[in-house]
């Protein structure tokens, strides 16, 4: 059975900021980790739920993990 992803809500500023700190986002437990993962990081292990689904932020905009608003 798959896990459920839900979409997160940022900012352009927070996903510039994202970048630039090199973080990555888990869409399973919806955690971040901090510099580890480089913008088109994909499927990195999570350090908090410790499956392989941690995705840059960029990546994780592309795959509709996370959702750039105004």
């Amino acid at each position: 059975m798959k896990k459920k992803v839900s979409v997160q809500q940022i900012s352009m500023e927070e996903l510039e900021q994202m970048n630039e700190q090199s973080m990555g986002y888990c869409p399973l437990c919806r955690e971040w980790t901090m510099g580890c993962c480089e913008p088109d990081a994909r499927k990195y292990p999570c350090e908090k739920c410790g499956e392989k689904s941690v995705y840059g932020a960029e990546d994780a905009v592309m795959y509709g993990f996370l959702e750039v608003t105004e």
